[in-house]
């Protein structure tokens, strides 16, 4: 699969250098955000990878902003830096380092920053990583001239912030729902670039109702649209839920109403990884299946059974028939009938360094630590948190009665499947049910008009 044009566009953007050196990308939910970065690391060796989430990173093989940046983790982040400098903060908070050695030394010599997940990033977090870039590369200019890219999508999940933080975070003068748009560095001159043409919806109607949805401007038709889809769930659909509690009770019964032995899959954890939280683990530590079972895939994998290539894609979903000799799950998957062998995954805790190679100055990973599981889980009930990224074959959208979902859930949860055929909801959806972080809603608005009409002058010109 090649490029689009939209993706291509952003590519260019990064080699020519034209449009600056801090560019944002947004897209909607499948306009192939994730493989656009996997083709930015191919071409940009000396680039180095970040996310908000521990989780997020070790899956784009990338460091968490809070490690690679040295971001306090035990309160929020004064933005006035003239009354509390950033060198100041990290030398008085033990839950920080200071930018040196050879933390300073990648950060003054890699090619690209790419920051992921863009839009669950804390608005003070990204004022500190701006300032900590400064103070790293011993510039004034915003970032300290470093090349940035920021890819996320500000119609799904926002960062959170609750009690003690968000009553400090709005003394410090920032704003719910306290994620990018109410950090202060957008008001360096950021060049956006914008993924438009949705990939994973196969019809252009339901496509444009998601679009409206991801902005909060849906109509009471598209509601009426939706509503057509209340029904019983499908056997072979994935139940997404806002709620862990409801998930692990469903997952629960369903395993244990399967007769059969219940197989245990313990992961391997060397190095760094020992230390990592349940939370910052890409996949659980221990597993628990039993023979045709419904299980979902939580990786993208390729490599070679037999001869014969075979590609995984994260979400892909099937009935789990055991292990063979070679030690690999047999999965029947249900988007195509095949019988897939799926192997565990190697996650890469890793640090980036400077290296030199026949004279030239490279940034490279130096493993930390390494943690090997099969990536898959119970595919009977998932939060709308860990199914962000994937693409569902059938979803079943299990709504509390009457509690108003969090901005970005329901967006996210519609959008994990091709077509509104493959959905099914518990309920009737309410407009209290969708609703959007409006202060993002109006500044994305407002970055779309500004890159449409400098394209529309560029091509004037």
């Amino acid at each position: 699969m090649g490029l689009t044009i939209e993706q291509q566009h952003v590519m260019d953007c990064m080699l020519t250098g034209r449009q600056g050196s801090r560019l944002i990308c947004f897209g909607s939910a499948g306009t192939g955000k994730s493989f656009l970065i996997k083709e930015i690391v191919k071409t940009f060796n000396c680039s180095i990878l970040a996310a908000p989430t521990g989780r997020a990173a070790t899956i784009i093989g990338g460091s968490t902003i809070h490690k690679l940046f040295g971001i306090p983790s035990t309160h929020p982040i004064n933005p006035d830096f003239n009354e509390q400098p950033v060198h100041r903060q990290r030398f008085n908070d033990p839950s920080c380092r200071y930018f040196g050695g050879q933390r300073k030394e990648v950060l003054k010599h890699c090619s690209w920053i790419i920051l992921d997940e863009i839009g669950m990033v804390r608005c003070d977090h990204l004022d500190f990583i701006e300032a900590a870039l400064r103070k790293a590369r011993g510039s004034f200019e915003p970032f300290g001239g470093a090349k940035i890219l920021c890819v996320g999508d500000v119609g799904q999940l926002p960062p959170v912030a609750q009690g003690r933080d968000a009553s400090t975070l709005k003394r410090y003068g920032y704003k719910a729902p306290f994620g990018l748009f109410q950090s202060n560095v957008l008001n360096t001159d950021f060049h956006q670039v914008s993924l438009t043409k949705v990939i994973r919806q196969e019809n252009p109607i339901e496509a444009n109702i998601l679009n409206r949805i991801r902005v909060g401007a849906q109509t009471k038709i598209d509601i009426d649209y939706l509503n057509t889809r209340v029904q019983s769930p499908d056997s072979k659909a994935v139940i997404l839920t806002p709620l862990r509690k409801i998930r692990d009770e469903i997952n629960k019964k369903k395993l244990n109403d399967l007769q059969g032995r219940l197989l245990c899959f313990s992961a391997t954890r060397t190095g760094s990884f020992k230390k990592k939280r349940d939370k910052d683990l890409p996949i659980e530590e221990k597993i628990y299946l039993k023979d045709y079972c419904r299980v979902v895939v939580k990786a993208n994998m390729t490599y070679k059974v037999m001869g014969v290539t075979q590609r995984i894609v994260n979400g892909d979903t099937g009935t789990f028939y055991g292990v063979d000799k070679r030690g690999r799950m047999i999965i029947h998957r249900d988007s195509d009938n095949s019988i897939i062998y799926l192997k565990p995954k190697k996650y890469q805790d890793s640090t980036p360094k400077v290296t030199i190679e026949d004279g030239e100055e490279k940034v490279t990973d130096e493993s930390k630590g390494q943690y090997i599981q099969f990536p898959i889980q119970l595919g009977y009930s998932m939060t709308i948190h860990s199914s962000q990224g994937s693409t569902l074959n059938k979803v079943h959208l299990q709504l509390p009665r009457q509690v108003p979902m969090a901005p970005g859930l329901t967006y996210t949860a519609l959008s994990r499947i091709k077509s509104f055929s493959d959905l099914t909801l518990s309920r009737d959806l309410q407009m209290y049910d969708i609703w959007s972080d409006v202060s993002a809603s109006f500044h994305h608005q407002q970055y779309e008009f500004s890159y449409e009409y400098k394209t529309r002058n560029q091509q004037k010109i």
